[in-house]
């Protein structure tokens, strides 16, 4: 009887993150029995979790070539692929008030899984946005003017983890609107005179203005200010008056 001559194979085990390749570790022999070369081969995986690696003889060079004139001892390894962690990041925003959600910036996001955007009314991210920002949902996208902040949340999956961003700085600045003066002169008659004056807010929403009166003959320096806003949000603090005076 002719047994297999054994062969002690060793192991060269990294550290393993996922990347969406087969991973896992190198198997090799040294032949002490003949002057042929064994050449082995190991099985890997791709996927992050837990494995065991199988070493098998793939071919023989030289003499015999036969692998079945081997034995392979301890041939097997434990090894295992880790998740990979996201990278996310988001730039600032800055946009004006248009009666609708403004949504942040695109976020960038490497690897990872559901992308999900919150906004928050502090500069920790704690206090989310909520209807009396114009929102239906609480954390959503805000429509008043204001100084708000977003974060990103990125999901895990198999094979990456969860990631969350820093908060970022998330603007809506009020529209600003000019000040129509459709009548400023007027006859003295005994009664006081008010600038007729308008604006035109670009949306569904009509802004109610008040100015300073005179009621004596002279020249008056008139200011205006918004007293309300009929529709829509109906906030004055959505809006910038230019040519108030």
């Amino acid at each position: 009887t002719i047994v297999p001559a054994e062969l002690t194979v060793s192991w060269n085990k990294g550290n393993y993150i996922y990347n969406g390749q087969k991973q896992g570790p190198q198997a090799s022999v040294i032949n002490t029995a003949t002057d042929e070369q064994v050449n082995v081969s190991a099985s890997s995986a791709t996927n992050a979790g837990s494995y065991i690696s199988e070493a098998t003889c793939q071919n023989v060079v030289g003499g015999r070539g036969k692998c079945s004139n081997y034995r392979l001892i301890n041939q097997t390894q434990d090894f295992k692929i880790n998740v990979v962690n996201p990278s996310v990041k988001i730039d600032s925003k800055s946009a004006v008030y248009s009666g609708a959600p403004v949504d942040a910036n695109k976020a960038e996001v490497q690897n990872g899984g559901e992308v999900t955007y919150t906004y928050y009314t502090d500069n920790r991210c704690t206090k989310k946005t909520n209807s009396s920002h114009g929102v239906s949902t609480e954390g959503g996208a805000p429509v008043d003017a204001g100084k708000y902040y977003v974060q990103v949340s990125v999901g895990a999956t198999g094979n990456t983890s969860s990631a969350v961003s820093s908060c970022i700085e998330h603007t809506i600045l009020p529209k600003t609107v000019d000040v129509n003066w459709n009548q400023t002169s007027f006859t003295y008659d005994g009664r006081s005179k008010v600038p007729d004056v308008s604006v035109e807010t670009g949306f569904d929403e009509a802004m109610i203005l008040s100015a300073t009166s005179g009621n004596v003959p002279g020249n008056y320096e008139a200011n205006v200010i918004c007293r309300s806003v009929h529709g829509g949000r109906g906030k004055c603090s959505n809006y910038l008056l230019n040519n108030a005076s």
